[in-house]
């Protein structure tokens, strides 16, 4: 309540040298709060009106109203950080009290100057005011700076404090620590426990599988028994079907001269042999005998049979690789692309996958060009890996741009696409169930020199079905290099695009289940107006020129590059 007195009878002196603001004096607080700050702010206000009102503005009035600035800012601060404490709430009464003294000087010179009052002159000489007001001020900095120290000592107090309860947290941290060390070790202890017992019951299972080892050498004798008795069933019963396997005996031996002219069914680019002759004969004399079962073929049967040459697709690679002529900019691009994460994804990831390489727009529609040198190193790639993994690895290949004339029978038609594919299988994969190759060779062999969509649909039938029953460990690669190469004529384009769409068929997401994952590869040289709408975005990758600032290739992607989805 001191407080409270001491600041009404200073805001009383305050009040009464001032005729203009004699209504402020019923805004003095009633009691010891804290509410002061909003009537000092109302005091300056005052004192700026009438010094404006006076046309007084000197550097006394001003650096007053500046001390009053700076002790409130800090009274503002210190309160704001600790007001709880009842010694700060001292420190900011006392502040204000000296506050009112300064204002209660300013006030007054204020008023002098304005009226210019005789007796106030004299009181107030401009020497003795600015002495008075240099002690007020200079008070009222000694306040703020013993509020702000307080405020200090609050602070490393409350520092002091969290730092203790830091230390006892980690105390006890350390505790928990080294009780979590002995329950460790008490768990390798009983660890320990059991690997012996392990090592003991591995012994003692280690008697019982020689015991059953003995066994099994005396049934596998057996085994060898039976075999050997089925065996000389087999050749007995060989003799009695010799006259209905002439086919199976023909076909033992590779094609070796071609007779004249071709057969209608005489396949897509295979020859009409002798062979096949000798067949057609052997029909014609079985004809009118008793039907009796197919003999059992295999898949080098079928080969033989169609003239298959699994070097002539290996030989249009290492003819594109060897006959490139590629600029330093191409050359880069290739480089870029066969390292590139892109590939690296479609190869590496653990699922199916399509990915359609295509040339930019500032890419010429040419043959043996960077694109389709990248496809034949990546052929080349799966070659040498197919060697290492021959059973779990399967890559079929095409070079389109190697056979892109529609008059050749061998390789520029859409059936003699599916059928080389077909072929390449049978030849990697030696499992495939003799109805399943008949199947294969009957497709090929009956294949007509004219097709029809209908035909090159069927053919791919026989291509999923073979791929279908690979096993599902397996990971099959089909490279199909220059597509835009077989846009035009019209039949070419209509037929080839069956065959692609089987293709992605074959490695999209439905029923891939517990099957062969399917990966395909296609590529063209420049844009692919006839095909590209088969594809979706993410799985088309577009490789544009190379930028302005060097021979660095600028690859864009049309979307995400994300391939490795499950197809």
């Amino acid at each position: 309540m001191a407080v409270a007195r001491g600041l009404r009878r200073a805001f009383h002196k305050f009040g009464e040298n001032a005729r203009d603001i004699k209504s402020y004096v019923s805004l003095v607080p009633k009691s010891a709060g804290f509410g002061a700050g909003g009537l000092i702010c109302g005091g300056m206000n005052i004192i700026l009106k009438a010094a404006e009102r006076y046309v007084v503005m000197d550097e006394h009035l001003e650096s007053g109203l500046r001390g009053i600035k700076e002790a409130m800012v800090h009274k503002a601060y210190e309160n704001k950080r600790h007001e709880p404490d009842r010694r700060m709430h001292q420190l900011i009464s006392e502040l204000f009290a000296i506050i009112f003294a300064v204002l209660e000087s300013l006030l007054r010179w204020v008023h002098h100057q304005g009226t210019g009052k005789a007796l106030l002159g004299a009181m107030l000489h401009p020497e003795t005011f600015g002495q008075d007001l240099a002690k007020l001020i200079a008070q009222l900095k000694c306040k703020t700076g013993t509020l702000e120290k307080h405020g200090i000592n609050l602070e490393m107090r409350e520092t002091k404090r969290l730092m203790h309860s830091i230390k006892g947290t980690v105390e006890k941290s350390d505790a928990g620590l080294q009780r979590l060390v002995r329950g460790g070790k008490l768990q390798l202890e009983k660890l320990e426990d059991i690997r012996l017992g392990q090592e003991k019951n591995t012994a003692q299972v280690g008697a019982v599988g020689e015991a059953v080892g003995q066994e099994g050498a005396a049934t596998r004798a057996q085994i060898r028994d039976l075999e050997y008795k089925l065996d000389q069933m087999a050749k007995s019963l060989s003799g009695a079907r010799v006259v209905h396997n002439i086919f199976v005996l023909i076909s033992q031996d590779p094609p070796q001269t071609r007779v004249k002219g071709q057969d209608r069914g005489g396949g897509v680019g295979v020859p009409l042999t002798a062979r096949a002759a000798a067949q057609r004969a052997t029909k014609r004399i079985t004809q009118r005998q008793a039907p009796a079962a197919e003999p059992r073929i295999d898949a080098a049967d079928v080969l033989a049979a169609v003239g298959f040459d699994a070097e002539l697709t290996r030989v249009d690679g290492r003819s594109i690789l060897r006959a490139a002529r590629l600029s330093a900019r191409d050359d880069q691009l290739v480089a870029e692309m066969t390292g590139h994460v892109r590939l690296q994804a479609f190869v590496e990831v653990p699922s199916s996958a399509v990915l359609f390489i295509e040339g930019g727009p500032n890419r010429q529609h040419e043959a043996r060009g960077a694109i389709s040198v990248v496809a034949a190193h990546v052929a080349a790639a799966l070659a040498r890996g197919r060697s290492a993994n021959p059973l779990s690895v399967y890559a079929l290949t095409h070079f389109c741009s190697e056979h892109r004339s529609r008059h050749d029978e061998l390789g520029g038609t859409a059936m003699a696409l599916v059928v080389t594919l077909l072929l390449q299988l049978i030849d990697q994969h030696r499992d495939f169930d003799t109805a399943l190759l008949r199947e294969c060779r009957d497709a090929v062999m009956n294949a007509p020199q004219e097709p029809t969509e209908d035909d090159v649909r069927a053919c791919c039938d026989v291509l999923q079905r073979c791929v279908r029953a690979l096993p599902r460990e397996a990971t099959l690669f089909c490279i199909v290099e220059g597509i835009a190469f077989f846009e035009g004529p019209k039949k070419r384009t209509a037929q080839t695009r069956v065959v692609l769409q089987r293709l992605l068929e074959l490695a999209s997401d439905e029923g891939q289940e517990g099957r062969a994952r399917i990966k395909c590869l296609f590529t063209t040289p420049a844009r692919s107006p006839e095909f590209i709408g088969l594809f979706k975005p993410y799985d088309v990758w577009t490789a544009d020129a190379v930028n302005s600032s060097g021979f660095v290739p600028s690859l864009r992607r049309n979307s995400s590059w994300m391939v490795g989805r499950r197809r």
